[in-house]
C-alpha cells in the first residue's frame, strides 16, 4: 500500500536497530595468592570480576507507546503486530571470591576442594534480551538469569605407576 506495508491482511513485525551502536566490551580483572601451609597442603585465595558495557537490549515499541495509543494521541497500524527496537544500553557486573585447599597425600594421589562465592548482576542476561521495564530502565538491573551464588567443587586425582624404571613402556604408557 502507500505506507509500503502489506495489504493482504497479514500483520508483520518490524525490527529497528540504531545505526550508531557502540561496541560491546567487557573488562575482566582477577587477583590470586597462594600460601604453603606445610606438609603438602596449599591454600589459594582469589578474586575474579568483570564489568560489561553497551550490551544489546530489545524493546517492543508497541508496549512502550501503548499509553499514548490508549489515550488517543497515537494509534496502532493494523498491518503491524510489533515493532522491535534494539539499543546498546545494557550493563553487567560479576564479582567472585575463589578459595581452594589442595593436599598431596602421596606421590600418586592428590585431593582438591574449591569454593566460589559470586554475584552476577545485569540489565538483561542474554543477547538481545527483551527488557521487562521499558518505562523505568533502571528497574531492569538485578540478579542475572545465570546467577549462581555458592558453588563447591571437590575432586581427587590418582596417577598410578604402571611401569617402573626407564623403559620404553614407561615413556609411552606411564604417567597417565
Amino acid at each position: 500500500n502507500s505506507a509500503n506495508l502489506p495489504d493482504s491482511g497479514i500483520a508483520i513485525g518490524i525490527t529497528g536497530i540504531d545505526n550508531k551502536l557502540k561496541t560491546t566490551y567487557v573488562y575482566r580483572y582477577s587477583l590470586e595468592g597462594q600460601y604453603d601451609l606445610g606438609h603438602q597442603w596449599v591454600a589459594t585465595l582469589g578474586y575474579s570480576g568483570s564489568s560489561g558495557r553497551h550490551l544489546p537490549l530489545q524493546y517492543n515499541l508497541y508496549d512502550k507507546y501503548a499509553a499514548q495509543i490508549l489515550n488517543g494521541s497515537a494509534s496502532f497500524n493494523p498491518a503491524v503486530n510489533s515493532i522491535d527496537w534494539y539499543e546498546d544500553t545494557g550493563t553487567s557486573s560479576f564479582n567472585s571470591m575463589l578459595a581452594e585447599v589442595r593436599h598431596q597425600f602421596a606421590h600418586t594421589f592428590e585431593a582438591d576442594v574449591q569454593y566460589r562465592w559470586a554475584k552476577s548482576l545485569d540489565s538483561g542476561s542474554g543477547p538481545y534480551t527483551e527488557a521487562d521495564y521499558q518505562f523505568l530502565p533502571g528497574y531492569n538491573w538485578g540478579p542475572s538469569d545465570f546467577d549462581s551464588r555458592n558453588m563447591i567443587k571437590m575432586f581427587a586425582m590418582w596417577t598410578p605407576t604402571l611401569f617402573h624404571g626407564n623403559s620404553w613402556t614407561e615413556k609411552v604408557a606411564g604417567g597417565w
